[in-house]
């Protein structure tokens, strides 16, 4: 067999990295639309199922986190290391046209203040629909420590498009290795027949 015909492999492997990149970078888009941030504007969930309530841009001088599910709305409120308030934000999520239920709320963190640093868990956890319009408001209530605002972002990540990005960064991390290998086989091979 000519020696040509091997040329075909690390050109093959490049292109299967190639098409194996295009799809994980897809994966990756379809997982940045399971983030929905709370910043007073209506957004359409694109998945089903269970959102956790991720808390960012905390203030350094806030030490303790609480929250509790109302009536009329989720309390969020942050407390400086002698559990003085520093701050309490009102997050509402409701479905366009409802007012804000309670029972949409299915986990929230201990109502007890937890320490920030040590908080393994999100903050609360809420049931939303396929495909539907939701209001996600996020206000302050007070703030006499003078903080910055919070960010909170409610974030589904479905697990086969998770599954499907891990394997195709595999796959096209793991045939450019190979390609590369080959070509310098090849040419190596070639080098040696040369002589």
């Amino acid at each position: 067999m000519k020696l040509k015909w091997f040329t075909i492999v690390p050109i093959v492997l490049i292109i299967t990295s190639i098409i194996s990149s295009l799809i994980a970078f897809n994966q990756n888009g379809r997982l940045n639309q399971g983030y929905l941030y709370l910043d007073n504007s209506d957004k359409t969930t694109i998945y089903e199922g269970e959102y956790f309530a991720i808390i960012g841009n905390i203030d350094e001088k806030a030490h303790f986190i609480e929250g509790h599910s109302l009536e009329s709305y989720y309390l969020v409120s942050l407390y400086d290391i002698n559990e003085i308030l520093l701050a309490e934000y009102k997050v509402e999520i409701s479905l366009n046209g409802q007012t804000y239920n309670s029972a949409i709320v299915t986990f929230s963190l201990s109502e007890n203040k937890n320490v920030i640093d040590e908080m393994s868990d999100y903050l609360f956890k809420v049931n939303l629909q396929k495909e539907s319009s939701y209001h996600l408001g996020l206000s302050e209530l007070s703030n006499p420590g003078s903080l910055d605002e919070i960010d909170i972002a409610l974030v589904n990540i479905p697990s086969d498009v998770l599954s499907l990005k891990s394997i195709m960064e595999s796959v096209a991390y793991t045939t450019l290795i190979f390609s590369i290998v080959s070509a310098f086989t090849i040419l190596g091979i070639y080098y040696i027949k040369k002589r």
